[in-house]
């Protein structure tokens, strides 16, 4: 089918009936013997100017390219692996059932299913084409990890975004030990900036060594809402990966050693409860020569800890129980570096119906320890 449709596209580009009839128009005083000479040499897919078979290569989609280098060794030689800047999300889209699974590569979908005992794929391409072909083999999780290494054996491949999301039990299990394994076969680091994955056993752990430390900027082991134990915490904070990161969203219990994440820039932290040796904690991290955090976001399913309490512990002056009751109560510039709030917390935070217990600390704009902000944009 992709040869099929690359000489499609040579055909297109080189059958042009109103230049050849022009041609010879203009050469009608070309005797047999020169026209014998001048006779073009067959015209292939080798021999096509540059800018063609790049033109025919650009209406290719990945896995296309990946097969028509298969074709021969010098087609192997000739496409090579194209620079590629994308995300790529991997889904199960029927959780209680291993019935199908999404890859989505920037646009581009890939619909892996089974219907009775065959198996179907279905892609979707940016023009809006769809291309369904039946596919050998029965077990879906491996079809899905060979249509994966198609993407990800490109060392030139750079993925803004890796998201998996997959939570029938079983299946993850089995498809996450073959794509580390998949991983570990690579003679590459994947290039992943942002992270989107549960981390319950062990396994995602040695998925995150796969990634290139200082490469990988943000991680959400947040997705689904899914809990992270103190001890996996532990364990995610040891890699160099973690060392190197700048963004975090994690759900946990209680709250992490925070002392340990003043490397990071932005990190938002969901709890069950918060109590004054946590808000301790947060004072010192927050206040450390070291610390490079530029905002800080605390989010409690319970009011677990006053609101006086936690103003006494930062070093706000105390502030009378029934003042600004009714009000918004006003911005408090914590040691002149960050911007302190208390949403559904303290007096005239009240205005958000349902709202989340949060507590959040923003860096003041031109802080004396604000000065790594431009380095940060600049990356």
């Amino acid at each position: 089918m992709v040869v099929t449709r690359v000489m499609n596209w040579f055909f297109s580009w080189n059958y042009k009936p109103n230049e050849i009839s022009d041609n010879l128009d203009a050469n009608e005083h070309i005797t047999a013997e020169e026209e014998e000479i001048q006779e073009p040499k067959p015209l292939t897919l080798y021999t096509l100017p540059i800018t063609a078979f790049e033109h025919i290569l650009e209406q290719l989609t990945v896995h296309e390219r990946r097969r028509l280098r298969e074709v021969s060794r010098t087609l192997k030689d000739e496409i090579g692996y194209q620079p590629m800047k994308c995300g790529l999300s991997i889904y199960q889209w029927n959780e209680n059932e291993n019935e199908g699974y999404r890859i989505r590569l920037n646009q581009q979908w890939l619909t892996i299913m089974k219907r009775g005992n065959c198996c179907f794929k279905k892609q979707e391409l940016e023009n809006g084409r769809e291309e369904w072909a039946e596919i050998e083999g029965e077990d879906l999780v491996e079809i899905l990890i060979a249509e994966m290494k198609l993407i990800l054996v490109n060392p030139k491949l750079q993925l803004e975004e890796l998201s998996i999301g997959i939570r029938n039990q079983v299946t993850e299990e089995k498809f996450l030990k073959q794509f580390d394994s998949l991983l570990s076969s690579l003679p590459h680091q994947l290039h992943v900036e942002r992270l989107d994955m549960p981390f319950l056993e062990d396994i995602e752990i040695q998925i995150l060594s796969r990634m290139k430390p200082g490469i990988l900027l943000e991680l959400n082991p947040a997705i689904f809402c899914e809990r992270v134990t103190m001890d996996m915490m532990n364990r995610i904070m040891e890699t160099q990966q973690f060392k190197m990161l700048r963004k975090l969203d994690i759900e946990m219990k209680n709250l992490p050693d925070t002392s340990k994440f003043v490397n990071l820039r932005d990190i938002t932290l969901r709890v069950t409860t918060i109590t004054k040796g946590d808000m301790i904690i947060i004072k010192h991290a927050l206040l450390s020569s070291t610390s490079r955090i530029k905002s800080l976001c605390i989010m409690t399913k319970k009011r677990s800890i006053e609101y006086f309490d936690i103003l006494e512990i930062l070093g706000f002056p105390r502030e009378e129980e029934n003042q600004g009751e009714g009000k918004e109560e006003e911005e408090k510039i914590y040691q002149d570096r960050y911007i302190f709030e208390a949403e559904a917390y303290g007096p005239g935070s009240f205005c958000t119906i349902n709202s989340r217990p949060e507590l959040s600390f923003k860096r003041v704009k031109g802080s004396s320890e604000g000065s790594d902000d431009s380095d940060d944009e600049n990356n």
